[in-house]
């Protein structure tokens, strides 16, 4: 067979799928509370949110699967990306870290830190809140229930510091 050829069958293959889960629309139930209040609930991704429903305990989000796919992603990504910084020690951000852990379903989030300097670190705290909002929005995405465990570990004598659990409700 032509490779050109075989080239066009599985490039027009992969615009068929691509075009059926653009069509295949998913439904994402947020719960009252998880990330704010459902009725405060603004769209601010309406190219990826095709519409959303407001009701007294959730949320419900409309999209099609390939958005719904795209957005696991990246909120695995964020987590994914934290813990490659961490790894590389290439940024000032990150310099209270000496490691960084997770599990599979981003549930529990160990930070490796310096002593109790990240709790004077405003960076550590933004950091902090932007990894939980992405594990919990994976987690609901996902289908699982929302729960994050951020676990502070002083990263020489592997001493718990502190434990914060979140969806705080």
């Amino acid at each position: 067979m032509n490779h050109r050829f075989a080239r066009l069958i599985l490039h027009a293959a992969d615009q068929e799928v691509c075009a059926s889960r653009n069509t295949t629309f998913v439904e994402v139930a947020i719960p009252d509370g998880v990330v704010g209040a459902a009725k405060d609930f603004r769209n601010f991704d309406p190219n990826r949110i095709q519409s959303f429903t407001v009701e007294k305990s959730r949320v419900l989000l409309r999209m099609n699967l390939l958005d719904f796919e795209l957005s696991i992603r990246e909120f695995k990504s964020t987590i994914e990306a934290f813990y490659d910084e961490v790894h590389n020690g290439s940024s000032e951000e990150v310099e209270v870290f000496t490691d960084f852990i997770y599990d599979d379903n981003l549930r529990i989030l160990q930070c490796y830190v310096k002593g109790e300097r990240y709790l004077t670190d405003i960076s550590s705290e933004i950091i902090e809140a932007s990894l939980v909002i992405d594990a919990l929005y994976y987690q609901l995405y996902r289908g699982l229930h929302p729960k994050v465990t951020v676990q502070y570990i002083h990263g020489h004598t592997k001493k718990l510091l502190a434990e914060k659990e979140f969806p705080i409700l």
